[in-house]
């Protein structure tokens, strides 16, 4: 999952004569409520609820080319995509530190 990310980034940043993209994002599972909201005039689909917000947290902790899972993103994903553990954090909005972890790869996965 990064080094597909990191190798296409990567080329995006060789081939632009601009300042380079760094991109770091944070993934969160869970349920949603997710649909249309506004009114005639504008209607946008959207999604809401904690999970969003985590989500978003987890965005903002990131480094450039990171990627930061939530604990039930982690669960769902830890048998297949190599991961390590940052700790607990405290999020804004959130009353307990969540579990964090990061996306990892070896050179040999390039």
């Amino acid at each position: 999952m990064r080094s597909q990310f990191s190798k296409k980034l990567a080329k995006i940043n060789l081939t632009q004569a601009t300042p380079p993209i760094h991109v770091g994002i944070g993934i969160n599972s869970g349920e949603v409520i997710a649909g249309c909201i506004g009114s005639d005039r504008r209607m946008d689909y959207t999604v809401l609820g904690d999970v969003i917000n985590v989500a978003a947290r987890l965005e903002s902790q990131a480094q450039p080319n990171q990627i930061l899972l939530g604990p039930a993103t982690y669960a769902a994903v830890k048998s297949t995509i190599n991961c390590q553990e940052i700790g607990a954090i405290h999020l804004k909005g959130k009353a307990e530190p969540v579990e964090i972890f990061e996306v990892i790869y070896s050179q040999e996965q390039h």
